[in-house]
């Protein structure tokens, strides 16, 4: 691997324009150009898939421990800033909704039409993806993902009928069933704990056969079972970048070196994990925040494909798609959890760490466990990973407890007024 990256060709003209704007930005406004350049270098590390891009990662690798995270001085300060954004975002969720806002009123307005093209929309986003990877990969077969490569000269095939499929709502059943088995067979190829990164495509699956139904209720359980699958994707991601820090620190030190921008590859490398799970959280129990955060991420994804190359934009076509669902569409799964936990601030900041700290310590016991061949266990930190997985074990269940339970009294005043999706 080269020690350091330099774009040449189309890669160095895309980027001239931008260069030249910054050099710009930087003469009038240098600390505005700083920011902007700071932004733009974590988006990208934030939310490209560093598997596709570095060749240190490796399944088996020593997983940094959860006791580890919480001793970093750094982890603990970029956690405190998040948790501020976090109370400052349910603030302004709140105030969106109480006062009736533009922004409010036209999150309103798209859901009901975005609802109704949802499955079209992620049928279209997959039969893209799945001929992106058969036609990119011909030579050198994948399955799902651009780091999954497997012998087979039925991959591609396979890909172009599953994307043919999708592309008619009569197929679409016998489309997931062929996804499905492509799932299992990459399961059987590279083992269970590989593929929770890409447990999306269960949910993406959910989604289409429960919208065929066409009975109302089904339709909403699914879409919410689309948004749990594609917003926790992010989150595992993005706690990848803790537990396997190396790996990002790889591609910015060896592919992306701009994006540094000074700062160490450690301290982006951590950054960058929080944006992408900072945003995936918004999409998954945010209220207007869900919908604005889709389109944060979505344009992140964006950003990084002109630094990552054909690579990254093959990968994540059909994510851009999923979240433009997710950017028109109601949030349901908020208002089931504002039944138990209060929509205030400090009900955010508890929302964040219990979910953000039981993801982590799964994670981690995902790792060590299911992927320590003939390793010591750990047993320090697995313990702390296993009491941080209780908790959040413990806080869905009370969740899913209460939500059964019916509603006594008025309504809580803070609870949205947009209908959920």
């Amino acid at each position: 691997m080269d020690t350091q990256y330099r774009p040449t060709g189309s890669a160095a003209r895309a980027l001239a324009t931008p260069a030249a704007a910054a050099f710009c930005l930087a003469r009038r406004r240098p600390q505005m150009a700083l920011f902007a350049l700071g932004l733009a270098g974590l988006s990208a590390a934030a939310v490209g898939h560093v598997r596709w891009f570095t060749r240190v990662a490796e399944s088996h690798a020593i997983p940094v421990g959860p006791g580890t995270l919480i001793a970093s001085p750094t982890f603990l300060m970029l956690l405190a800033a998040t948790l501020g954004v976090m109370a400052l975002v349910q603030r302004v969720d709140r105030w969106l909704v109480q006062r009736g806002n533009v922004v409010a009123r036209l999150a309103q307005r798209t859901q009901p039409s975005m609802t109704r093209a949802a499955a079209l929309l992620v049928r279209i986003g997959l039969a893209l993806y799945l001929a992106g990877l058969a036609l990119l990969f011909a030579d050198a077969p994948v399955t799902l993902a651009p780091d999954l490569h497997a012998p087979g000269a039925w991959i591609a095939p396979h890909q172009l009928l599953l994307a043919a499929c999708f592309l008619s709502r009569r197929t679409v059943v016998a489309g997931c069933a062929g996804l499905l088995a492509l799932f299992a067979f990459s399961v059987h190829q590279f083992g269970w704990v590989r593929m929770v990164d890409y447990h999306f495509f269960l949910g993406v699956c959910a989604f289409l056969v429960l919208d065929g139904t066409d009975a109302p209720r089904w339709r909403r359980i699914g879409l919410a079972i689309f948004r749990l699958t594609v917003a926790t994707s992010f989150m595992w991601v993005g706690i990848e970048k803790w537990i396997h820090p190396a790996w990002t620190q790889d591609v910015l030190q060896h592919r992306l070196p701009v994006l540094l921008l000074g700062q160490s590859p450690e301290f982006v490398a951590m950054a960058a994990g929080f944006v992408e799970v900072a945003l995936a959280f918004l999409i998954l129990l945010g209220g207007v925040s869900a919908q604005l955060g889709a389109i944060a991420l979505m344009l992140l994804v964006s950003s990084a494909i002109p630094l990552a190359g054909v690579v990254d934009a093959a990968g994540h076509v059909a994510m851009l798609f999923f979240l433009l669902v997710l950017a028109g569409t109601g949030n349901g799964l908020a208002g089931l959890v504002q039944r138990v936990v209060p929509a205030d601030a400090l009900g955010a900041v508890c929302r964040f760490t219990i979910v953000v700290a039981g993801v982590t310590g799964l994670y981690f016991l995902a790792h060590s466990l299911g992927a320590g061949r003939g390793r010591a266990p750990d047993w320090p930190q697995l313990r702390i990973a296993l009491a941080w997985a209780a908790v959040l074990a413990v806080w869905l269940a009370h969740l899913v407890y209460a939500c059964r339970q019916p509603l006594r009294g008025p309504a809580p005043a803070s609870r949205s007024r947009i209908a959920p999706g």
